[in-house]
């Protein structure tokens, strides 16, 4: 069984972090986010520019840090964990979009029988 509340620091993890985010506010943030995203107007501007800014952001410089801590925690290289952040995040990603699809059209079937 998953137990889906804030988790104690175990003797594995530093010291700086005694609790860590359930999984479901991943899901719920992801959710969000891609709902947001069909609603909002394309985006406008140069987008080099705003991969630029991306780069740089505190967002970016989060998940920097983030995928060298798994590395130390791993003993695996820092683009290896970067790596396997973002192959995660993509399929997390990924298998949202085919759930929320398969509701989709699955409340659509039921709407017409």
């Amino acid at each position: 069984m998953i137990d889906w509340k804030l988790k104690e620091a175990s003797a594995e993890e530093p010291p700086s972090s005694s609790e860590s985010l359930d999984p479901r506010v991943l899901s719920s943030v992801l959710v969000s986010v891609k709902l947001a995203q069909f609603e909002a107007a394309p985006a406008e501007g140069d987008p080099q520019a705003r991969l630029l800014e991306l780069m740089h952001s505190p967002e970016m410089r989060a998940l920097l840090d983030s995928s060298q801590l798994l590395a130390e925690r791993q003993g695996i290289e820092a683009h290896e964990g970067l790596t396997q952040i973002v192959t995660t995040l993509q399929e997390i990603d990924k298998l949202w979009s085919q759930v929320l699809l398969k509701e989709g059209l699955a409340h659509l079937n039921s709407s017409y029988h």
